[in-house]
């Protein structure tokens, strides 16, 4: 047995990593809604449902902002948010986005 160790273990709904714009690489938790869409935040930047232009999942320091990121299939489902990405206004390389 060891003392005094302890392991703490944070759950995730999505994990991104490998962005260019390293403030966004982290762990994403549900913290509302935009778009009619679960928000994500990491506790500086939002994943989230941009309705407009056709309609994709973005990454940006503001729901709704500009994006650093946009996911490269529209739609709604958030499978789109686990396929590819491309640059916005952030640095390349595009993140690349895990559940959990």
């Amino acid at each position: 047995m060891i003392v005094g160790y302890s392991r703490k273990f944070t759950s995730y709904a999505f994990t991104v990593s490998g962005a260019g714009t390293s403030s966004v690489n982290g762990g994403y938790n549900a913290s509302g809604t935009y778009g009619s869409q679960t928000a994500y935040t990491n506790g500086t930047d939002w994943l989230f449902y941009q309705s407009s232009g056709g309609g994709h999942w973005c990454i940006a320091a503001t729901k709704g902002g500009v994006s650093y990121y946009i996911a490269a299939t529209s739609g709604s489902s958030s499978s789109n948010i686990t396929g590819s990405w491309n640059v916005g206004t952030g640095s390349s390389p595009a993140p690349t986005i895990v559940a959990g």
